[in-house]
């Protein structure tokens, strides 16, 4: 069985429809697979970029934490601080209020006229016995 020319020329007359199927289909398959192959490439770069972000907001939510501890301590030591202060003034003013009433009595005992004259001054208003 020999081929010649016009026998294959003869074929794809008779059958054109048929091979230029074939040829669709295989247009077809190859350019689909491209645009897959390019698809799948976009699809595994978005899921790389979504990894980096990801990796970006938990190392930003773990600074945030840390700074908010930090002000946290920063808050605490500043509060003791006001608490230490605030108890030492008000040893302070403890001493001083006694030792004011201290004098007090010792005025009001000794020379109660000084104490009588030292309210009238300081409230304005008159000494009634």
């Amino acid at each position: 069985m020999i081929f010649s020319a016009n026998i294959v020329i003869d074929l794809i007359k008779k059958h054109w429809k048929e091979i230029g199927l074939v040829l669709l289909l295989i247009i077809v398959y190859f350019n689909g697979s491209a645009k897959y192959s390019s698809l799948y490439k976009m699809h595994e770069e978005t899921i790389n970029q979504y990894n980096i972000r990801i990796g970006e907001m938990e190392e930003a939510h773990k600074e945030q934490i840390e700074k908010k501890d930090e002000a946290i301590k920063q808050y605490i030591q500043r509060v003791e601080d006001l608490r230490i202060e605030y108890l030492a003034e008000k040893e302070v003013i403890e001493d001083s209020r006694d030792k004011k009433r201290r004098d007090y009595k010792k005025t009001l005992q000794e020379k109660p006229e000084t104490l009588i004259k030292e309210i009238e001054e300081k409230f304005g208003f008159e000494y009634v016995e």
